[in-house]
């Protein structure tokens, strides 16, 4: 008997796209850039927080009565500068250990997305309240009325795209969160990140 032709092999399925990767990624430089421009701006402040000019301004800050954790700032500006860059230092190791796969990064990250979003609408609020102080010291009718319209759009916008970031985090929080995508993690390191992608 004449033997069959033999049948053509079915395409292998194209692995699905892996966004754990690419999020590490881009969360590590950001997450590095900002390290290098708070350090870089600490470095600044150091000696401008000692001229005559700055005390100048933290005099003025005091005398007109501005909000107090604006005051703060201008009193200690090398402090502050040194705190934002080292908030950015566990957002980077965050970040590294989700992109060598590791289960504490995958944790890390997780508590990093849920943190920053809740930070970030505290921040809109602290922005929201500063400007509000100081909008309220304007006597001119004319003049309150447009910067307080402007600020009302403002922080419509601020808390608007805060809320938007914080649904986003957490969403992406809870696809890292699924079993097929936490079993790529148990083993703890890259070459056993064989595993189902996030998509």
């Amino acid at each position: 008997m004449p033997s069959s032709p033999p049948l053509p092999h079915r395409a292998a399925a194209p692995a699905p796209q892996d966004t754990v990767r690419p999020v590490a990624i881009v969360s590590l430089l950001v997450c590095a850039l900002m390290l290098v421009w708070f350090v870089g701006q600490t470095a600044l402040m150091w000696p401008l927080s000692t001229t005559a000019a700055w005390q100048t301004l933290v005099t003025l800050a005091a005398d007109n009565d501005l909000p107090a954790s604006l005051q703060w700032m201008l009193r200690h500006p090398v402090l502050t500068s040194g705190l934002l860059a080292a908030a950015c230092v566990p957002s980077l190791l965050a970040s590294w250990g989700l992109y060598r796969v590791r289960r504490w990064g995958l944790w890390s990250f997780v508590v990093l997305l849920v943190v920053s979003g809740l930070a970030n609408l505290l921040f809109a609020g602290w922005v929201d309240a500063v400007l509000a102080d100081l909008i309220g010291r304007i006597h001119e009718a004319d003049l309150h009325d447009r910067l307080q319209a402007q600020r009302l759009i403002l922080a419509l916008t601020l808390y608007g795209g805060s809320l938007a970031v914080l649904v986003l985090q957490l969403w992406y929080a809870w696809r890292l969160l699924r079993p097929d995508v936490r079993a790529r993690f148990r083993a703890g390191g890259p070459a056993d990140a064989t595993g189902p992608a996030v998509q």
